[in-house]
């Protein structure tokens, strides 16, 4: 796989496919970990392909890389297999109910073939690896379906590090937060129902807005911890001035955090800067800041969220970053904003990735991973892809 490929390891962070080492630690599709335990050197394969996904994601790879797919045909089955969906077909199509008052003959010919069906509705079809020349020829069904579907992967299973600051304040400085003088503002209606969530004591607060809406709020102790968590990030302001700055961007120690730590992070970073569409309850987020919306994208693939980064041009040609997505669990405080989102418990839709299109192209260099759990995978990309490297 292309050496510039970003992946995501417990020792290191966020690297590059070039830059693993035996030993390191990586995480697998289950969102387990594994360790590195052979890596090749950097070389020039004779031919190469470029895998695009749905969600705007390209990898560069060698024909024999592997993925974790599921075809259409497979995905239908699972569905058939469903009993509230076989159930729904049998009131949708009476002429499928075994009994059938209006029609005994129609009756008596479900019975018969459902006795001669052989079909075992327990065992549901599971994703496998195939390699990429082998998807390339099978990329579609009826000239224009999507044959292969990646599912996402599972929430990470991390160590349960402690960062040294209050996980929801520091989402929500991100989202809201002044860079220079480490104020957070937000909506007064808002303050007054999370204000509890926040730790720190209130060094001095400033009523502000056209119509006096807003709080403009400083905390004891906040400016020390986001040193300790961004000390990197936290460099003298241009043009000489005796301020120092904040520039904002998620640490790699927010992705070596639990589950639980990492959802408490993004409930802050929602509830100041995300939004809820109240017709479809699909959350919204978006930044001018190119490298925070990446991070979150990233933080949602940790959490086993679907969501695809979108690139908007604005006046004087700037950029704007979006990203929409559906939770299976709610991922904000703000009870006006956790009311409207519509919560997906797992649903199969909400959790699929599609292969675009496959395409031959100029090799680059590459590298080889082997890991030592038992299906040799790893998650790759931002959006954290299963796959399988062969040597």
């Amino acid at each position: 796989m292309d050496i510039e490929t970003s992946i995501l390891t417990i020792n290191k962070g966020w690297s590059l496919i070039g830059n693993l080492r035996v030993g390191d630690i990586v995480y697998n599709s289950s969102g387990s970990q594994s360790v590195i335990t052979r890596v090749s050197r950097n070389f020039i394969p004779p031919a190469a392909y470029k895998v695009k996904l749905n969600t705007n994601e390209t990898f560069t790879c060698l024909p024999s890389q592997c993925w974790k797919t599921l075809t259409s045909k497979q995905v239908t089955e699972n569905l058939q297999r469903n009993p509230e969906w076989r159930e729904k077909r049998k009131r949708k199509r009476p002429s499928r109910a075994l009994e059938n008052p209006k029609h005994p003959a129609q009756s008596i010919a479900a019975k018969l073939n459902n006795s001669l069906r052989v079909f075992n509705y327990l065992e549901k079809n599971t994703p496998s690896f195939k390699p990429t020349d082998e998807i390339l020829s099978t990329l579609y069904v009826r000239k224009s379906r999507k044959n292969h579907i990646m599912e996402v992967c599972a929430s990470l299973e991390t160590p349960d590090f402690k960062i040294p600051i209050d996980a929801y304040t520091f989402g929500a400085f991100l989202g809201d937060g002044a860079a220079v003088s480490t104020k957070i503002i937000m909506e007064i209606r808002d303050w007054k129902k999370i204000e509890h969530l926040i730790p720190y004591k209130v060094a001095h607060e400033k009523i502000e807005g056209k119509t006096d809406n807003l709080y403009n709020r400083r905390y004891d102790g906040l400016r020390q911890d986001l040193q300790k968590v961004l000390p990197e990030y936290y460099k003298q302001s241009p043009g000489g001035k005796k301020y120092k700055i904040f520039k904002k961007i998620i640490p790699n120690c927010i992705f070596t955090t639990s589950k639980k730590i990492r959802l408490e992070f993004l409930k802050g970073l929602m509830d100041t800067d995300g939004t809820v569409d109240k017709y479809r309850g699909r959350c919204e987020i978006g930044f001018s800041n190119y490298e925070l919306a990446l991070g979150t994208l990233r933080l949602l693939a940790s959490l086993g969220i679907k969501s695809t980064l979108r690139e908007k041009k604005v006046k004087k040609g700037e950029k704007h970053y979006r990203m929409q997505f559906n939770s299976y669990e709610s991922v904000f405080n703000l009870e006006r904003k956790k009311q409207l989102q519509d919560l997906h418990p797992k649903k199969e839709y909400v959790c699929r990735r599609y292969v675009d299109e496959i395409l031959i192209t100029e090799p680059i260099k590459m590298k080889l991973i082997e890991v030592d759990n038992g299906d040799a995978d790893i998650l790759v990309g931002d959006t954290l892809i299963a796959t399988k490297f062969i040597f």
